[in-house]
């Protein structure tokens, strides 16, 4: 669980509301998200918001930039 104990992650899930961090949905499976570059965690998030992140490379630009197409 990159470094979180089972006691954090139960906190961060608790601290959540048990809601993904970026669309504020009910988790089933809840990811730990992580910054690739730093290593620092971030939050917890669904697979949709996990895999969104992981297809756009967390690259900030490029999400501007869909964010403008749309």
């Amino acid at each position: 669980l990159y470094g979180l104990t089972p006691e954090e992650f139960a906190t961060m899930l608790f601290e959540q509301n048990n809601k993904c961090a970026i669309c504020h949905e009910e988790m089933d499976r809840p990811h730990v998200d992580h910054d690739h570059a730093t290593g620092t965690l971030r939050a917890l998030l669904c697979t949709s918001c996990k895999s969104g992140l992981s297809m756009f490379r967390e690259d900030v630009e490029l999400l501007s930039r869909s964010i403008s197409y749309l």
